[in-house]
């Protein structure tokens, strides 16, 4: 049995088809949004709330990722950098082949760094449809453009008493480095 911190991973639950799906962490590392293109642009005039929290935690460009007894043992850097500030080790049972070990290590590097966590409310609509886990979301806030990922979503139905209209909003968390707009 694993948990979803070893395999550094999010679930996405779909009710329509009652499947789990496993989706990393970071689609899409922090280093490589400013050239991927979102899955969602959202822009101001459909945020009803918005929030802004900053996450401090140490820079690093490089981890020592390895198996316990029986594995492999890698040292993984982000490219283009001398790869000398260093996370700590990550030691795990699943770290069997150099493929796991890069992923592993890719994602505590996207996860170095100040972080910019931020909580949206917005409506569903026609053309706004929910917005998922691991979607790359651009959000247009006043001149500010940015681009995070969907670390979670929730969807809340209301329907008004007097008139009998339904109103459908969804909350997105989004995580983003401080520094990548």
């Amino acid at each position: 049995m694993f948990n979803q911190s070893q395999i550094v991973a999010m679930l996405d639950i779909n009710d329509e088809t009652r499947t789990i799906n496993v989706i990393p962490q970071w689609p899409v590392v922090p280093w490589e949004t400013s050239s991927a293109v979102p899955d969602v642009i959202l822009h101001d005039s459909v945020i009803l709330e918005f929030t802004e929290h900053l996450d401090i935690r140490p820079e690093a460009n490089a981890v020592f990722v390895r198996g316990e007894q029986q594995g492999v043992a890698v040292k993984v850097k982000r490219f283009g950098t001398a790869g000398d500030n260093f996370a700590a080790d990550i030691v795990d049972k699943l770290i069997t082949d150099n493929q796991a070990a890069r992923m592993r290590g890719t994602t505590e590097l996207a996860n170095a760094g100040n972080k910019i966590q931020n909580s949206i409310r917005t409506k569903v609509l026609n053309d706004l449809p929910p917005i998922r886990p691991g979607m790359l979301v651009g959000i247009r806030k006043g001149a500010e453009v940015f681009k995070s990922v969907c670390d979670a979503s929730t969807i809340a139905a209301s329907v008004n008493s007097t008139n009998g209209q339904v109103t459908v909003n969804q909350t997105i968390s989004l995580l983003r480095n401080e520094n990548t707009l």
